[in-house]
């Protein structure tokens, strides 16, 4: 299972979401994440950038009920996407203006839920829906000059990089199907259903 990136996993309901998901964190190495029928958009959206995300090998446990359902157009998603590098140019506002239009709200505490942003003084702090951790997007006047993620709780910088992408929050017509954010190396495991 070398070239495995993707395992999805369909299961009857979600007890046995639960279990599954129990069985693949102590015998596998991928990230795991449930799709629940009655899940939020914001947790589909995570689902959907780990699947995207090239480096992340993830396993989405799912209802056959939830694999028919529509899910929110690939190619729109794909427009909405912002991708922050350092070096760019970008007034704080306009990029303000973007992180509002994709979803994302002020956060009244410095502690960010993923989805939130703060800007204190040149420093942005965004916690994009599709990370694990909150990113901090430095400034010299209108030009991006550092971007890293950190830890919210000692401020300690945990990982450099030269860019940041943040997936939007807001609602996008559902005509795609989950087919679409998947490509070569996904194992596709059918547990089980009793259909009669």
């Amino acid at each position: 299972f070398s070239d495995l990136h993707h395992l999805v996993w369909m299961v009857n309901d979600f007890g046995e979401q639960e279990a599954v998901a129990r069985a693949l964190h102590d015998w596998s190495q991928l990230e795991v994440e449930i799709l629940e029928n009655e899940g939020t958009y914001s947790s589909l959206i995570r689902t959907l950038s780990a699947l995207q995300d090239p480096h992340r090998k993830v396993a989405v446990i799912l209802t056959s009920a939830y694999l028919l359902k529509p899910f929110p157009d690939h190619h729109q998603i794909e427009q909405a996407i912002q991708r922050l590098k350092v070096g760019d140019e970008i007034s704080p506002v306009d990029l303000f203006e973007s992180l509002i239009e994709a979803g994302y709200e002020v956060s009244e505490d410095p502690y960010l839920e993923p989805g939130f942003y703060l800007r204190h003084g040149d420093v942005l702090d965004v916690f994009p829906i599709n990370s694990l951790y909150p990113y901090r997007v430095e400034f010299d006047f209108e030009t991006i000059s550092a971007i890293y993620t950190y830890d919210q709780t000692t401020q300690i910088k945990i990982h450099e990089t030269k860019s940041v992408i943040i997936y939007p929050l807001k609602e996008i017509e559902a005509k795609s199907s989950l087919w679409d954010f998947l490509g070569e190396g996904t194992l596709f495991v059918e547990d089980e259903l009793d259909l009669g």
